[in-house]
């Protein structure tokens, strides 16, 4: 399995999303800006169908980031 393998399986998609979701609620700044990435990765490399059912958490996330107060350079 090559590297970005776990963005094809569910299960990987879950546990990521997951994991990137703990991140941008309690982590620190640099941390936020990490799993945001790790959110952008996953929706650039993973297929439409393994997204759909983790789209709501990842979204709900990312809607967070926007609307608390940010630095700039988490938002962007």
């Amino acid at each position: 399995m090559d590297t970005l393998g776990i963005f094809r399986i569910d299960a990987g998609i879950k546990l990521v999303v997951s994991v990137a979701q703990a991140a941008i609620m309690h982590g620190s700044v640099e941390v936020r800006i990490d799993a945001a990435l790790v959110f952008k990765y996953m929706l650039d490399f993973s297929p439409v169908a393994n997204i759909k059912k983790e789209i709501i958490k990842i979204c709900g996330a990312l809607i967070r980031v926007v609307n608390d107060k940010f630095p700039q350079d988490l938002k962007v």
